[in-house]
């Protein structure tokens, strides 16, 4: 799928990256900060909030996701490092109209209808992470691409089995996140975090934006 395309070039260029930058902080440092890597896996639920009618009449809803993924970290220095993560997230749209009469003669009655989607999207994000004893911070970008969805369509309440539904859009956005290391054993590391993550299309419509807390679990290298 030409989907894929884009995302396996965004995900090797970020892996590429951490290795090279990674030799330089250790030229650099002349020793003083050996860089290390860590991998790990984070379950994010998030909740999207976005202003209704905000695109084409439709109402994406403020509403829970359930959002999980992996990441990859590496520390070029004491404080600063590179995050790439992968996850797997949705987003609900829904249009609802009620019933109406249209005048004239021999008047009739239109059904109410309610139509909508599930978005399937893998949302690959990279940030530059500051890491400190009492709070880790780090600002990047995300690119969601869409990888199926489900749709609905509803007539007087009855669904509409042939619909085939409106086409999900691939989003963009500011990833803003603050966490916290909690060492369980040796390089084994809990880590609760928040963040926040507003999204656009490709024309620049705002989308919502994703509230997440969650807790991930990775290892140190």
């Amino acid at each position: 799928m030409r989907i894929f395309r884009p995302l396996t070039s965004i995900v090797l260029i970020g892996l590429l990256s951490v290795p090279v930058a990674a030799q330089n902080s250790r030229v650099s440092e002349s020793g003083k900060f050996k860089p290390r890597f860590s991998v790990g896996f984070d379950f994010t639920p998030e909740w999207c909030l976005s202003r209704k009618g905000s695109i084409d009449n439709y109402d994406p809803g403020n509403r829970f996701y359930p959002t999980f993924g992996v990441n990859f970290q590496t520390e070029l220095s004491q404080h600063d490092g590179i995050q790439l993560g992968a996850y797997y997230r949705t987003f609900h749209y829904t249009q609802t109209m009620p019933g109406y009469t249209v005048p004239g003669n021999g008047d009739y009655y239109v059904d109410p209808y309610r139509s909508g989607y599930d978005g399937k999207y893998v949302s690959v994000q990279l940030s530059y992470r500051f890491y400190s004893r009492i709070l880790d911070f780090s600002a990047g970008f995300n690119a969601d691409f869409v990888v199926g969805k489900n749709s609905d369509l509803r007539i007087g309440g009855k669904p509409e089995l042939t619909w085939e539904g409106a086409d999900p859009v691939n989003l963009y956005g500011f990833v803003l996140r603050f966490s916290k290391d909690i060492t369980l054993y040796r390089g084994l590391i809990l880590q609760p975090e928040v963040h926040v993550n507003p999204c656009i299309d490709i024309d620049g419509a705002y989308r919502g934006t994703f509230l997440g807390c969650g807790v991930g679990l990775k290892y140190r290298f």
